[in-house]
């Protein structure tokens, strides 16, 4: 069986003045959340599966990393700008590990790809 995306608005038809064209979104149906922690220098991924991409869930995975990652080295954190990422809670938390470091991307970009 071949699955489609399922576009949020029908598709405009081809004509003789236009070419065919469809929106560039589509309906989400059923969304699973991805943390991933990449170490470029060695390759290694730490990753966690959520069913949610909220504050308290991405907290979990802040923990995880700081578990599994050498106490004695800084390690910078590139996120996008999901609002889970900048509660106070995790605000807090951040601020009391000297060496954890954000960094944010800008709006519309992805590092997905490099995980």
């Amino acid at each position: 069986m071949i699955h489609r995306q399922e576009r949020t608005q029908p598709g405009l038809p081809l004509n003789p003045s236009r070419i065919g064209c469809r929106t560039h979104d589509y309906k989400r149906h059923g969304t699973t959340g991805l943390f991933t922690s990449f170490n470029t220098l060695t390759g290694k991924v730490i990753g966690k599966v959520a069913n949610r991409t909220n504050s308290k869930e991405f907290l979990s995975f802040l923990m995880l990393v700081n578990r599994r990652t050498n106490p004695n080295k800084d390690f910078h954190i590139i996120l996008d700008n999901l609002s889970a990422h900048k509660t106070k809670a995790v605000r807090d938390w951040v601020e009391s590990r000297p060496r954890i470091h954000f960094q944010f991307t800008p709006a519309s970009s992805s590092w997905l790809n490099a995980v």
